[in-house]
């Protein structure tokens, strides 16, 4: 075990499909940092490059669950990151970022359903749940729809919905 240097406020972590790598967001020094996992010891040996500039304050990230990419949440640009991870040095390469609606409060939620074909997005500072149709050859995202909700959520999950 050890102690590892990431950036300012580290307020969320995901590691990839693979786990050789995790990815953790500083949201006041507006970055990424990398690390590469050793499977043996669970030592991180930070990756080359990093930290990765963000184009804002990232308050969440998720790695996709099938494919190379990771999504990051900014804050205060309120948009949306795109990142191809290089499946054999873990780098960061910027494939899209788009801009969403609403705020970006401590309660915005990123979810990628289990299928990994969308992405999900709540704020709980419009109250709007927007849904992202997921590229799975680019990563790349397109707004699906934007639903406006009656009530307040904390948090998206998804249930087992298969039929016996």
């Amino acid at each position: 075990g050890g102690v590892f240097k990431t950036g300012d406020k580290p307020v969320s972590l995901s590691v990839n499909s693979s786990g050789r790598f995790l990815y953790v967001a500083n949201e006041n020094s507006k970055n990424v940092s990398a690390y590469l996992i050793h499977f043996q010891s669970g030592f991180l040996q930070e990756l080359e490059g990093s930290p990765f500039k963000t184009s804002g304050a990232p308050v969440s990230l998720l790695t996709h669950p099938g494919k190379n990419y990771l999504y990051v949440l900014n804050r205060d640009s309120k948009k949306i990151s795109v990142y191809k991870i290089d499946k054999f040095n873990g780098g960061l390469k910027q494939v899209q970022s788009l801009s969403f609606i609403g705020g970006g409060g401590r309660l915005t939620k990123l979810k990628i359903s289990p299928s990994g074909e969308f992405l999900y997005l709540y704020s709980n500072v419009s109250n709007r749940l927007q849904v992202y149709a997921i590229d799975t050859n680019t990563g790349r995202l397109n707004i699906a729809f934007t639903e406006t909700m009656k009530i307040t959520v904390t948090d998206i999950a998804f249930g087992n919905t298969a039929l016996r």
